[in-house]
């Protein structure tokens, strides 16, 4: 995120972090062109910030194809940061928005998650939901390492998560939504809950 201005995680305009919306193509449905569109992806506000390296947005281990090839981006930015009250204020009232960097205190920036890998029949819009009550997955990350999957942090460090419930895993289908969609994973979604918001 920029401080002191910041992030429409959504909205198709260069002030969201990348722009377009994902989905599967596969014959006979039509071709989607945001699966491709480099351009899209460095029309957004993190364009800039990557040096036109479209390879920034997708996870090399993400090698599932859409009709025309693999799909630009895997990634999706947490639902809480930035001006997503017209996505979260209605599911998610009484947490945490953070607007700006400086505003990331709870959690943490070492404990505050940026961006994920999102699973292929999951992703999207360029955010990943969290519902912050409960132990249902709304979005479900991707599991592509071995059972794990990536994130990036606001504090700029990495990590690799191996999941412990087997819900979260799920086959790819190329379907939407995941297999994974409304299954609850408890021990998972709270370590998720925990690295998303606060009260």
């Amino acid at each position: 995120m920029t401080s002191p201005a910041y992030f429409k995680s959504c909205a198709n305009t260069s002030n969201s972090w990348t722009t377009g919306n994902l989905s599967w193509d596969l014959p006979p449905k039509p071709v989607n062109a945001d699966n491709y569109d480099t351009a899209k992806l460095l029309w957004g506000q993190m364009g800039p910030y990557v040096a036109k390296n479209v390879g920034a947005f997708r996870c090399p281990a993400d090698k599932y194809p859409g009709a025309k090839g693999t799909r630009v981006r895997s990634i999706s930015m947490n639902g809480f940061m930035g001006d997503t009250d017209n996505i979260h204020g209605g599911l998610n009232p009484g947490w945490r928005r953070f607007l700006v960097t400086s505003a990331i205190t709870a959690p943490v920036p070492s404990m505050a998650w940026v961006f994920l890998d999102e699973h292929p029949d999951s992703i999207n819009d360029c955010l990943c939901s969290v519902i912050m009550t409960g132990s249902t997955w709304t979005d479900v990350p991707a599991s592509y390492h071995n059972r794990a999957g990536g994130f990036s942090f606001a504090d700029g460090h990495g990590e690799i998560k191996r999941w412990r419930d087997g819900k979260t895993v799920q086959p790819v289908l190329h379907t939407n939504p995941s297999a994974g969609n409304q299954k609850s994973s408890p021990h998972d979604i709270a370590w998720l809950q925990q690295r998303t918001s606060s009260r």
